[in-house]
């Protein structure tokens, strides 16, 4: 059943790669466009992820489904600057190296220059251009920095079954999610009003979801949260590293699948990598579901941050779960250095699809506050925990 199951989403995806490929050489001239994943940061450091695509300017986010972004090509390797500019449009730091790998996406921690200070969050444009002196690329991203005395809330929410209704089956309904746009997506009953309710609340919030899907799913996440007009700071989607129809569809069909199932290395090295750009003072909220490995990711970075774990037992943690090279080094680099020192307030883990706490460690179990089933569940506890949230947002 499982090599029937594979073979119909890899003649599905065959299907959809190369239909797709075609039907865009047909269409008009494509212009080398910086697509930006939005940035959450200090006036330390941003950690700035992206990719430099070359599309159609007419490609509309609004209509875009994740069958669309799967065949997208980039650059092959090089190097592009980055550009800060703030609300006059002027720049605030000098341009920065920014180097692409081989499919185009770009991946760097940005050091900050001291003399860079805000005094609550603010919002910052992100450019590219070819040349240091520019010009700029088609596209743009935001950055968000925070103070250095920040003391607000900062929410890490996985999307799938914690945002967002999901269904995954069987390979029909996996398929399925390929060709939806945001308009199609749901959320889950309360999470939106949540979620906003949540940002708004003193002294401050700020929205940061991680998903264990494929990069190919970012611009139909973030055309959904604008639908539902939620001021996201920051995405993280799966860097699941593909090369069209090769690997999509042949003998790494499983290492695809694997990435839907497998997300403990890559939300860890997310959480740590994060962690490095965030005030001492901040506090994070970690909500996720129980379909997959979110309670045992959080619990241990909760751990990690209260320093609370020997080296030994982190050690140990770790080698109960497959990592693959890039992830143990994303997870080493997470790791070293100075952390500013933001701590871990409250985890919540949405009881999906029955297991609960059954796929966290036994001896982090404790480190999750509440397993829940419905938002007005998880709204309760917050408040009972301290956390004011206004009636409303208007």
């Amino acid at each position: 059943m499982g090599l029937v199951r594979s073979q119909l989403l890899r003649e599905a995806l065959t299907w959809l790669f190369v239909s797709s490929s075609a039907t865009r050489s047909r269409r008009g001239e494509k212009v080398e466009t910086a697509d930006f994943f939005s940035a959450l940061g200090s006036t330390e450091c941003v950690w700035v992820r992206g990719r430099v695509v070359n599309q159609r300017r007419e490609l509309s986010p609004r209509l875009c489904t994740p069958a669309d972004e799967v065949g997208l090509a980039g650059p092959q390797e090089g190097t592009r600057f980055l550009h800060l500019l703030g609300r006059d449009g002027v720049e605030v730091i000098p341009p920065v190296k920014v180097p692409l790998d081989t499919l185009g996406f770009f991946d760097t921690l940005v050091i900050l220059p001291g003399q860079l200070t805000v005094a609550h969050p603010t919002s910052f444009s992100m450019r590219l251009s070819r040349e240091e002196e520019g010009p700029f690329l088609p596209g743009a991203g935001t950055c968000r920095l925070l103070p250095e005395r920040y003391e607000g809330t900062i929410v890490v929410s996985d999307v799938d079954r914690t945002y967002l209704e999901a269904d995954f089956k069987n390979m029909r309904a996996l398929v399925s999610m390929l060709f939806k746009t945001g308009e199609t997506r749901r959320t889950l009953e309360g999470m939106e009003s949540f979620m906003k309710r949540l940002s708004a609340a003193r002294p401050g919030g700020e929205l940061v979801f991680l998903t264990g899907s494929p990069f190919f799913f970012k611009r139909t996440l973030e055309w959904k949260f604008e639908l539902d007009a939620l001021p996201v700071s920051a995405l993280f989607t799966h860097p699941f590293v593909h090369d069209g129809v090769k690997e999509l569809t042949g003998t790494e069909i499983r290492r695809f699948l694997r990435t839907l199932s497998n997300q403990f290395g890559h939300k860890l090295a997310v959480l740590l990598k994060l962690h490095h750009c965030l005030p001492q003072g901040a506090r994070l909220v970690l909500l996720g579901d129980d379909s997959e490995l979110d309670a045992e990711v959080y619990a241990l970075f909760r751990r990690w941050t209260d320093g609370t774990l020997s080296q030994n037992e982190w050690i140990e943690h770790l080698r109960r779960h497959p990592l693959s090279k890039s992830e143990q080094g994303n997870i080493e680099e997470g790791v070293a250095g100075r952390h500013p020192g933001a701590k871990v307030a409250f985890i919540g883990i949405r009881h999906a699809v029955g297991r609960g706490l059954a796929r966290c460690h036994p001896e982090l179990r404790a480190s999750v506050d509440l397993v829940f089933d419905q938002t007005a569940e998880l709204e309760q506890a917050m408040k009972d925990a301290g956390w004011k949230l206004p009636t409303s947002t208007s």
